[in-house]
């Protein structure tokens, strides 16, 4: 699996960050050359010592020249595009920032690519909220896109972005979009997100604040999705433009629950973070949302299952215990079990 990587010239947009800090590692152990391009470190990727194994271009992605001059040097084979403002909240707070960051980000490599013709891949990274919400069960790759929200709406114009650069220009480049739902796993200490609060609120030893406890979310485990993104390159490697378009990548239908139930599932198992409860007959402080959010969310993965080979290895209860065990032994014993876990589902 993933052989086609090895010596493989692959460029990150966004490899400092969460997605991107274990993506950047996974490749490194296939073997890969590895550049990213990211405005800033963050804690996983400063955590797993990378910046003194891979070359990383500190560059805002809105600097057009900057992401030209990069593609030009590095001359990659495959670009995995991972750069975002990725979080709902922030893209109210601040709107035009999150488009620049994320529509015009995106604009400027798909112009990069253009102008320098390089890479012969691509993967543009967007998000399950690109759909219409239409009271479905799970959405298609097929089905109307949407985007009521700031951010939602910032992934759809990039699908739309994408699809109009690869008819208009990019006939000999092999695109594709990729659709995961919320992803978790270790090392995500990102604002707003459900289970880096949980971990805020217990290191600082405060109570923590539940928003939307009964919103059902595609809960992801942070390995599976990215096996997604990887076997889809690799198929476009191998195979060519039958795998372009775009692609979900989500969990079993089982594997939506809602928020209250993935807090209560990690206390569950790690019995130390009953101290984030307000008590225990009272359980959590609820906040009350700010913001409009779907309420429930599923996306349908029928066609990476078929057309891939692809499906999610670990269950919800099996990504819950992953994701805890990680911090678990971050905050108790100072360890990073990053690679032990890429070398553990590699086995799995």
């Amino acid at each position: 699996m993933l052989d086609n990587y090895k010596n493989k010239k692959v460029l990150i947009f966004g490899n400092t960050g969460f997605k991107g800090s274990w993506l950047t590692l996974w490749l490194t152990t296939l073997n890969a050359n590895v550049f990213g391009y990211s405005h800033k470190m963050y804690p996983h990727y400063e955590l797993l010592n990378l910046n003194n194994k891979v070359k990383t271009y500190f560059y805002d992605v809105r600097n057009l020249e900057k992401v030209k001059e990069v593609i030009k040097e590095v001359k990659p084979d495959i670009i995995f595009d991972l750069h975002a403002q990725p979080i709902v909240s922030l893209s109210y707070s601040d709107p035009v920032e999150t488009y620049e960051i994320n529509v015009i980000g995106t604009l400027n490599i798909l112009e990069a690519i253009r102008t320098c013709h390089q890479p012969y891949i691509s993967l543009f990274i967007t998000t399950d909220k690109v759909y219409l919400d239409q009271g479905h069960l799970s959405y298609r790759e097929s089905d109307e896109l949407g985007g009521y929200d700031l951010y939602a709406c910032s992934k759809v114009c990039i699908e739309n972005i994408v699809n109009s650069y690869k008819k208009s220009f990019l006939d000999d480049i092999l695109i594709a979009t990729c659709r995961s739902g919320n992803c978790i796993g270790g090392g995500d200490w990102g604002v707003d997100r459900l289970i880096p609060d949980m971990m805020r609120a217990f290191s600082k030893k405060e109570k923590f604040k539940l928003r939307n406890p009964h919103y059902v979310r595609p809960w992801s485990y942070i390995l599976d999705t990215l096996s997604g993104y990887l076997m889809l390159g690799e198929n476009l490697f191998q195979k060519g433009n039958e795998y372009e378009g775009a692609w979900n990548f989500g969990p079993d239908v089982s594997s939506c629950i809602s928020t209250h139930e993935i807090v209560n599932q990690s206390i569950n198992y790690w019995s130390d973070l009953k101290s984030i409860q307000k008590n225990d007959y009272l359980g959590y402080d609820i906040q009350k949302p700010v913001f409009h959010e779907t309420k429930i969310l599923m996306i349908d993965s029928t066609k990476a299952r078929v057309l891939l080979g692809w499906s999610p290895k670990f269950d919800i209860g099996d990504t819950i215990i992953e994701t805890m065990y990680w911090y678990k032994q971050f905050y108790t014993n100072n360890k990073i079990i990053t690679l032990d876990q890429i070398y553990e589902y590699n086995k799995r």
